[in-house]
């Protein structure tokens, strides 16, 4: 099988962070990024299964496995000896003991076997009291839980000393419980949770099974977990839930942890969600829902995380993330945390520190602790697929900004060397592209942006619908639509900022473009200068306090910038000469001075439009997105303000940003 290993690119981190040290990104340097990130992102493919044989050795780091090997099925199985232990008290009695197995230990309810038999041996664990089970093999082997309930008062409950493959088969229609102690005694041998094994994990069946680690983590392996039928409760794990050496692969079942530490921690490989049910809250410091050294993938399921501790995150990946389908409700609530006087760390539903890519799913996220992100991504950001389909996201951030920061305007990442950081919906170091998917982003505190981009940002589908405190939109580089539909407001900032400096800042060459910024001195579409924006098609409305008028934009289409009127909450139509609605757009607050850039398909060139607020939405039109735009059709209300379109650019009204402009309201 074709084994995928990604291997993260030095030079193109640090090229990101240099980016990201300063606001003055050149036009070589934006071009250098954008090419060794899409080389990058050529390994960004499907990788392997697990092996099939019964081996002992780990996975390395970066080797992705998203799916079990047919040897991890138990159905593939056969396990005809079975070894019967049940407790009573602080007693245990073992029965069919086959050849090859051995008892050499039975005193207080502490059992331990030693097997040299063939891979046909199932351990069935029955019974109610305290005590142990540990188990030497030399072959994989079942352990079958039919309702037991095994309380250590001395190490693991469960603890399995052989690096073979281990199948945790959960009884129909029992409830096991198991609890390690919460001090060991010391011991040479590794043993560092409730159930603890040296070799891999297969978890399986359709009963139930709980688990309190008290001690440490509460599942452990030294080699990887997959978890494929069965109902698991961690009701308690000092560390973490779920803790791996390799990856774990989640196919089926219900999982459902509680823990100070990590949800499920994958310490050298990958985490891959393909099916089932996993619900992990966490409330310690940086304490992850999930935390892998390799990738994130999931491709179905639903993923439940709340973490509470400062900077935790419910998805954190050194790697890369993938994720092609499932169903996510994501929370986190904590503060910074601290890693010295010069680096805080904030929390993250998503935070990746390599290449993400989401192309389909339906995502609730909220993130309320302070600078809290709702994703967080170091590398390049890809959402939705070419074919315009995507996922579907809602994304919210309360919490308050942290720290001063001289330049308010530019936000900071998860982990920054600044004393500052902001609240974020979205961001990306890297290049961010968005192809399809649905958007309703809300920020809601000082310095809180929509959605960023250190480098470049494009939109070529879609549907983004953006409340912000700060920038709905920004980027250090260059802004490209190309398609799709973008509602942005900010309601203290610009509504779409490009700090690029330098012609074709932000450039619309087609979709739906509607942009509200905040009064003076804020815009609908900040490039700097006027002369820095290009228009080439698509629909456009923007509306601001102020716009910079130094000189005129490159326009290939009709473009009408109406300058220093009032402006009512509303609708704002444009009317054809047959009182056709070339477009309405819904404006949401009033402004005393208002500078609004207006463009359509519908504006001819040397034709006559009337222009307004309506009160309401028009009631008869062709075509509409949400309560946002409408076009076609009539409306009866009459519109006092008119304007000639040019073949390029012109103006009505006062071309002065600092102007009393024209008396009236539209």
């Amino acid at each position: 099988m074709k084994t995928l290993r990604v291997v993260a690119s030095a030079m193109l981190m640090a090229v990101v962070v240099a980016c990201n040290k300063t606001d003055d990104i050149t036009e070589e340097k934006l071009k250098e990024i954008e090419e060794e990130q899409e080389q990058g992102s050529s390994s960004n493919q499907e990788g392997n299964s697990s092996s099939d044989d019964d081996s002992d050795g780990n996975k390395t780091v970066g080797e992705e496995v998203v799916a079990p090997s047919d040897g991890d099925n138990i159905a593939n199985q056969s396990f005809t000896k079975i070894v019967k232990i049940t407790w009573n008290g602080a007693s245990a009695v073992v029965e069919n003991l086959p050849d090859n197995v051995f008892v050499t230990d039975n005193t207080s309810g502490k059992v331990v076997l030693t097997s040299t038999a063939d891979k046909d041996v199932c351990y069935q664990l029955c019974g109610e009291g305290t005590g142990s089970f540990k188990l030497y093999s030399d072959k994989m082997y079942k352990v079958s839980l039919n309702g037991v309930k095994l309380a250590s008062a001395d190490g693991p409950a469960l603890n399995l000393q052989s690096h073979k493959r281990a199948f945790i088969f959960t009884e129909s229609g029992t409830t096991s419980t198991l609890s390690d102690a919460s001090t060991y005694a010391s011991s040479e041998e590794d043993q560092k949770a409730a159930i603890f094994a040296e070799g891999q994990l297969v978890f399986c069946g359709s009963g139930v099974l709980n688990v309190a680690g008290n001690h440490k983590h509460a599942i452990c392996s030294d080699d990887y977990v997959i978890g494929m039928g069965g109902t698991v409760n961690v009701t308690k794990a000092a560390s973490d839930a779920v803790h791996t050496n390799s990856y774990i692969i989640i196919t089926d079942g219900s999982w459902t942890t509680k823990s100070v530490g990590e949800g499920l921690q994958a310490e050298e490989g990958n985490v891959c969600i393909s099916g089932g049910t996993v619900d992990l809250t966490t409330s310690g410091d940086k304490g992850h829902g999930i935390s892998t050294a390799g990738n994130f993938r999931q491709t179905g399921g639903t993923l439940v995380a709340s973490t509470s501790g400062a900077g935790s995150k419910c998805i954190k990946s050194d790697g890369q993330v993938n994720i092609s389908g499932g169903t996510f409700t994501l929370t986190t609530s904590g503060g910074v945390y601290k890693e010295s006087s010069s680096e805080v760390s904030t929390s993250a539903c998503i935070n990746c520190d390599g290449n993400l890519c989401i192309t389909a799913g339906k995502f609730s996220m909220k993130s309320s602790g302070q600078a809290g992100k709702g994703i967080n991504v170091d590398g390049t950001s890809v959402y939705g697929t070419e074919d315009g389909n995507g996922p579907e996201m809602t994304i919210v951030t309360t919490g308050s900004a942290y720290g001063t920061s001289n330049s308010p305007q530019f936000g900071w990442g998860g982990n920054t060397s600044s004393s500052s950081s902001n609240a974020k919906a979205i961001k990306s170091d890297g290049l961010l592209t968005i192809n399809g998917g649905k958007f309703n982003i809300t920020t809601s505190s000082d310095g809180a942006e929509g959605i960023e981009s250190k480098t470049n940002l494009t939109i070529n589908g879609g549907e983004i619908i953006i409340q912000a405190y700060d920038d709905a939109i920004n980027a250090s580089g260059v802004i490209t639509m190309n398609g799709g539909y973008v509602y942005a407001y900010a309601t203290n900032n610009d509504a779409i900022d490009s700090n690029y400096g330098k012609n074709g800042a932000i450039v619309v060459n087609g979709g739906v473009m509607i942009a509200h910024g905040a009064s003076s001195p804020e815009e609908g579409l900040d490039a700097d200068s006027n002369s820095y924006l290009k228009f080439n098609g698509g629909a456009v409305f923007t509306s601001g306090g102020q716009q910079m008028n130094s000189s005129s934009p490159t326009c290939t289409v009709p473009v009408v910038y109406i300058a220093g009127s009032s402006m009512s909450k509303g609708y704002f139509t444009v009317t054809d000469a047959n009182g056709n609605v070339v477009m309405s757009v819904y404006v949401p607050r009033a402004m005393s001075q208002n500078y609004s850039f207006v463009s359509s398909a519908g504006i001819k060139s040397g034709s006559t439009y009337k222009y307004g607020v309506l009160s309401s939405a028009p009631s008869n039109y062709t075509s509409s997105w949400g309560t946002y735009y409408y076009e076609g059709r009539t409306v009866s209300s009459t519109l006092g303000s008119s304007f000639t379109a040019s073949s390029g650019y012109s103006t009505v009204g006062s071309s002065s940003s600092s102007g009393s402009g024209f008396p009236g309201r539209w």
